[in-house]
């Protein structure tokens, strides 16, 4: 049987923890940040989370456009060959 997960890979690590522990850690953040800190804390992470994800992209982005530019010049030459080293005669 297949079975088909649909987390996300950034939250791939979630896959193991369950109910109880999502509940433990809620509580323990809850206990540290209070009830007033929480929307701000989810507001700092979103924001966060976009930045990195919009920097990820850019440097996609760049590499994407890069191998495009290279991917048009000419084939470098091949390196000079190396001469056999000369006998010493004596």
């Amino acid at each position: 049987m297949i079975f088909i997960t649909l987390i996300p890979a950034h939250l791939a690590f979630l896959e193991d923890v369950g109910g109880g522990e999502v509940l433990v850690i809620l509580a323990a953040v809850l206990i540290l940040f209070g009830g007033k800190g929480l929307p701000t804390i989810a507001r700092k992470l979103g924001k966060t989370s976009r930045e990195l994800q919009k920097a990820a992209q850019e440097f996609k982005n760049q590499l994407l456009e890069a191998d495009q530019e290279t991917s048009g010049l000419p084939n470098p030459p091949p390196p000079p060959k190396e001469k056999p080293p000369r006998e010493l005669t004596g």
